[in-house]
């Protein structure tokens, strides 16, 4: 899988397989448009893991196109009845193996990780960050893998993002 370029307001951003990028931006716009713009590739299959419900991703980011070729999980304070693939917050380790078996079943894909920041409302700080990093991990090994995680720049501390992107690619969308 080659390179993709989009434009960001700071000049060409460069995507590359095999990375993991922290995206920094208000709403997970520009996260949203690499994802789209990877999965217009051939053979590319995409999992978004998001605290929002499917329906409600799929509508406000324009996925309907493309749904066949995503998969979601609802990450979720809690289980729901009806939909199979939700997911509590607390399970990680659940979330790490989703991930691990997605990536290692779909050689070329693209994880987008939408809500993030929720995360470390239901876990410690540590746990959070050690998941992510493993996860930045994962997919430097796995062939042509992309993992994408917006943040909201002003919800979490610069600490934070100093900490996470020893493992990311940080990316300011605004």
């Amino acid at each position: 899988m080659k390179p993709i370029y989009i434009k960001g307001k700071h000049g060409d951003i460069r995507i590359k397989p095999n990375h993991s990028y922290l995206i920094l931006e208000d709403s997970p716009e520009l996260s949203f448009e690499i994802f789209k713009k990877f999965l217009h590739k051939k053979g590319t299959t995409g999992l978004v893991i998001s605290a929002y419900n499917p329906k409600i991703v799929i509508d406000k980011y324009k996925l309907k196109k493309i749904e066949k070729r995503i998969r979601f999980i609802w990450w979720v304070s809690y289980s729901h009845e009806g939909f199979s693939d939700s997911l509590p917050f607390q399970n990680i380790e659940k979330f790490r193996a989703i991930v691990r078996d997605y990536a290692k079943e779909h050689p070329k894909s693209v994880v987008l990780v939408h809500g993030a920041d929720s995360l470390f409302n239901y876990v410690d700080e540590r746990s959070a960050i050690l998941v992510l990093h493993q996860l930045s991990e994962l997919t430097s090994v796995t062939e042509n893998s992309i993992l994408l995680v917006p943040f909201n720049e002003n919800a979490i501390s610069k600490n934070l993002i100093s900490r996470l992107s020893t493992k990311f690619e940080k990316i300011r969308a605004n």
